[in-house]
């Protein structure tokens, strides 16, 4: 329950920052899914009333920055719901007489080695972790990565690079997603 003396404050905060939060989910977030940005502002607006009593003894700037963190990390908890890698991926061989057939055992081995490499990414530390989803199964480049989560652009590279390498010793070479390391978008930048 809202403590009654608070809906004005709550409101105010709403009036002066919803608009530009859903332009920046729609935009940087959702990349123009309208729904999906409503919802996510919504859903940051909840745990601001939820969090008020914090959170209204901060700067206004101090309630902006949390409202713009707390939309990025619902956002992040939107994408892994909706992860585009599946876990089987088709792979088709050629039999003898020349058609194509799906290669059953090699289905269980791709899906094993994926859900094992979403295991240790799952483990990494935090920030390597968002990096290496939003890359691998959003398909997010360097710079909208960089972006989004407000690092450089050789930070991110950097991240993916240990990521990339903890995966190859972690899950071997069955890791069904990374790219050939010689690719520009890789190198060895800043991360932690």
């Amino acid at each position: 329950m809202i403590d009654p003396e608070w809906q004005p404050e709550i409101a105010a905060l709403f009036r002066a920052e919803a608009e530009n939060l859903f332009g920046f989910a729609w935009a940087a977030l959702t990349q123009g899914d309208t729904e999906t940005a409503r919802d996510l502002v919504q859903q940051t607006f909840q745990a601001a009333v939820q969090a008020w009593a914090e959170l209204r003894i901060r700067s206004p700037e101090g309630q902006r920055r949390w409202l713009y963190r707390v939309l990025k990390n619902k956002a992040i908890d939107e994408w892994r719901k909706r992860r585009r890698i599946h876990l089987v991926d088709e792979v088709a061989v050629e039999d003898p007489h020349g058609e194509e057939s799906l290669d059953v055992g090699r289905q269980v081995l791709s899906a094993a080695a994926l859900q094992e490499c979403w295991n240790v990414i799952a483990k990494m530390p935090p920030d390597r972790a968002r990096v290496a989803f939003l890359h691998w199964a959003e398909d997010w480049s360097t710079r909208e990565i960089a972006d989004l989560l407000g690092i450089s652009s050789s930070t991110v590279r950097g991240h993916l690079w240990k990521a990339r390498t903890e995966l190859l010793l972690r899950v071997g070479p069955q890791v069904p997603f990374i790219e050939d390391p010689e690719q520009e978008d890789w190198g060895r930048g800043t991360a932690s």
